[in-house]
């Protein structure tokens, strides 16, 4: 977990690119806050419009995992 939270470079570009590329859906709300819907229906929210800390982006990771391994 730590490598790829090491790797992001340009967080919000890299985090929808991530989204996109696991068909996960992201949705802007009306604050700084995106909400990621994944196909199997877990929820996180993460904020898109300043620097994302680790504390958002290990469940986004925990997220992907699991849909790797179905």
């Amino acid at each position: 977990r730590q490598s790829c939270l090491k790797r992001l470079t340009r967080p919000v570009e890299q985090v929808r690119s991530l989204c996109k590329a696991y068909a996960i859906e992201v949705r802007d709300g009306a604050g700084s806050h995106s909400v990621l819907t994944s196909p199997n229906g877990q929820i996180l929210t993460v904020p898109m419009k300043k620097p994302i800390k680790a504390i958002y982006i290990t469940p986004l990771i925990d997220v992907i995992g699991a849909l790797e391994m179905e």
